[in-house]
């Protein structure tokens, strides 16, 4: 949702929806188990979205000449990896 606010260059919903998901990020790479991939793959993705946002702000109002998807690429979890 947040990337198509992003491309309709609805910045304010954008940014609010990428504060949340970057934060849920962040919480789901605490909660991943140490030594897993997905760990630091969504502390990875956390940061890639707080890029996005620090991008956004930083254009003042003016419209995005990167697109989101250079900042925050398409990314797969290692689903595999946890074992049962």
């Amino acid at each position: 949702v947040a990337m198509e606010l992003d491309r309709a260059a609805d910045i304010e919903q954008a940014v609010a929806i990428y504060q949340q998901a970057a934060e849920r990020f962040s919480k789901a790479a605490a909660a991943c188990p140490e030594g897993s991939p997905d760990r630091s793959l969504l502390a990875r993705r956390a940061g890639q979205v707080l890029g996005r946002i620090v991008y956004l702000g930083s254009l003042n109002g003016a419209l995005a000449t990167v697109p989101a998807e250079e900042h925050i690429p398409p990314a797969e979890l290692d689903t595999a990896a946890g074992g049962p």
